[in-house]
C-alpha cells in the first residue's frame, strides 16, 4: 500500500484495488498498469517468506539428481571451507540478512557462479579454483551473489515474471491479495488464510517447475555496485575488485552463451565498478544503479 502511494498516491492504490477485485486478465492491462506492477515487482515483497523457503527447499530438491555437489578430494573440501569463511565475514555485517546463504559446488557446471532462491549459491569448480587462488576474485563472487541473495532478486524477478505473464497473472493477483490481508485472531479467518495459502503454494511450485527466473541487466550491475559496500562493511579496499572481474572474463571466455544473455557487457561491468569504487565516473544510467545499490538496508522492504 506504501509502495502504491509512493508510486501514484491514492490514484494508484485505488487502481491496484480495482484490479484484484476484478476479473481483470493479463491482456485487458494498460500501460499505466504494467508500469505500476512493474514497481510493486521490484520494490516490495509480496510472495510469503513461508514460501520462498519452500521454493529454496523445492529447487534443491528438483535438481540434486542433475547436480554432483560432493566435495571432488581433501582440496576441494578446504577450498570451500575458506570460501565458506569469507561468506560468513560478508555475512555478519547484516543483522536481518534474509536467510541463511550457503555455498556448494556442482561439478557438472561448466563455469560460473549464480544465486538461488533459498539462499543457495552455487560454484563451478574452476571458479572455485579462481576464488582460492586470489581473494579479490573469492570477494568479487561472494559479495556479488551475496547481494542478490540481500536484495532479493529472485523473488523480485519471480514476483515480476508472474504478474506479466498470461499464466501467472491470476496467481500473483491472489498473493497480492493475500499480502494485504490482517490476519488478526479471529480462528475463522486465519484458518481461512491457511487453506489458501495452502492452494497457493501449490499453484506457485507448479508454475515455478515451468518457468526458469534469472536476474536483469539492471539487477547484475545493482550486485555488482553493493559488492563495493560488503567490501566497506568488512573494512577491506573494494579497489582490487575491478582487476578480479578481469579474471572472471577470462574464465567465462570458455563458456559464454549462457553469460551473455543474462549479464551486462564487460564494459558495463567494469565501467559500473570503477564508478562505485570512486575510480572513474559513471554514465547516467549506470550512476543510477551505483546509487540504488549503496541505499542502506533500512529502504528494503520486507516481507
Amino acid at each position: 500500500s506504501q509502495a502504491l502511494l509512493d508510486y501514484g498516491g491514492e490514484q494508484a492504490q485505488a487502481r491496484m484495488k480495482r484490479l484484484l477485485a476484478s476479473d481483470f486478465q493479463s491482456s485487458s492491462l494498460t500501460p499505466e498498469d504494467k508500469k505500476m506492477l512493474r514497481y510493486v515487482s521490484y520494490t516490495t515483497i509480496w510472495v510469503p517468506s513461508s514460501i520462498e523457503s519452500g521454493m529454496g527447499k523445492l529447487y534443491i530438491a528438483a535438481t540434486s539428481k542433475d547436480r554432483d555437489t560432493s566435495p571432488e578430494d581433501r582440496t576441494q573440501a578446504a577450498q570451500l571451507s575458506r570460501a565458506q569463511e569469507q561468506l560468513r565475514t560478508f555475512k555478519s555485517t547484516i543483522q536481518d540478512f534474509p536467510g541463511n546463504p550457503s555455498l556448494v559446488v556442482d561439478r557438472k557446471l561448466p563455469t560460473g557462479a549464480y544465486a538461488q532462491v533459498g539462499g543457495l549459491i552455487v560454484l563451478s569448480p574452476d571458479f572455485l579454483n579462481r576464488m582460492d587462488e586470489k581473494d579479490p576474485v573469492k570477494q568479487l563472487v561472494l559479495a556479488h551473489e551475496l547481494s542478490h541473495l540481500y536484495k532479493r532478486h529472485t523473488i523480485k524477478e519471480m514476483q515480476y515474471q508472474l504478474i506479466t505473464s498470461s499464466t501467472g497473472f491470476g496467481l500473483a493477483k491472489k498473493l497480492l491479495s493475500r499480502s494485504g490481508i490482517e490476519g488478526g485472531s479471529n480462528p475463522l479467518e486465519m484458518a481461512k488464510n491457511a487453506v489458501t495459502l495452502a492452494s497457493t503454494t501449490r499453484e506457485l511450485f507448479d508454475w515455478v517447475r515451468g518457468h526458469q527466473v534469472s536476474f536483469g541487466i539492471d539487477q547484475e550491475l545493482e550486485a555488482d555496485g553493493c559488492s563495493v559496500q560488503w567490501m566497506n562493511r568488512v573494512g577491506l579496499d573494494p579497489k582490487p575488485l575491478v582487476p578480479a572481474l578481469a579474471e572472471l572474463e577470462a574464465v567465462q571466455k570458455d563458456n559464454p552463451s549462457g553469460y551473455v544473455k543474462t549479464h551486462p557487457t564487460n564494459a558495463q561491468r567494469r565501467s559500473n565498478l570503477l564508478a562505485a569504487t570512486g575510480q572513474k565516473p559513471a554514465l547516467a544510467n549506470q550512476a543510477k544503479v551505483a546509487r540504488a545499490a549503496s541505499a542502506p538496508a533500512s529502504k528494503v522492504r520486507k516481507p
